[in-house]
């Protein structure tokens, strides 16, 4: 499932025999295999053996991984041996956006990921189309230019300067 940096991940099990009396429990890991702070999770059931849980929201990482063990006792002590262990796989969502009205014009489509951790005090013009990731966890400064950049700009400090394809 692809899922935006900041919505909720939408952690869903639906238990094929509809009990309702089961605690549910989700693992929570980045691509890398590290746990997540929210890790683990407990899931409520809503409805017809279907337990939910949206209180975790996309970390900028390229996915989470969510292993589901459901567990007999509230404690979460005691694993079913009626359930298999589930996965999903939420992938980091690269935004389609169109930015108008930038430096007093309109540009063409962003296809990919923006993000600034910092503080991006430049003009980004784009004239094409944007496909892959613009990322600054510093203060950007200077100009992004582009007709058709199809990778990845990636500034951890300070990028000063121009940076153009055409």
């Amino acid at each position: 499932m692809l899922v935006k940096v900041g919505d909720p991940i939408q952690l869903n099990l639906q238990l094929e025999d509809g009990s309702t009396n089961q605690f549910p429990r989700a693992i929570l890991r980045n691509q890398l295999g590290i746990l997540l702070a929210e890790s683990p999770v407990d899931l409520t059931h809503t409805g017809e053996g279907l337990y939910q849980n949206d209180s975790v929201f996309m970390p900028n990482t390229q996915e989470v991984t969510a292993t589901y063990k459901v567990y007999t006792d509230f404690a979460r002590t005691l694993l079913s041996e009626r359930y298999s262990i589930e996965l999903d796989v939420f992938e980091r969502n690269l935004v389609t956006a169109e930015i108008t009205g930038l430096s007093g014009g309109s540009v063409g489509d962003i296809k990919g990921y923006l993000d600034d951790s910092g503080a991006i005090s430049a003009l980004l013009i784009d004239s094409g189309r944007i496909i892959g990731m613009i990322e600054d966890e510093g203060d950007l400064k200077g100009f992004i230019e582009e007709f058709e950049l199809t990778g990845i700009l990636k500034d951890s400090g300070d990028l000063i300067g121009y940076v153009a394809t055409c």
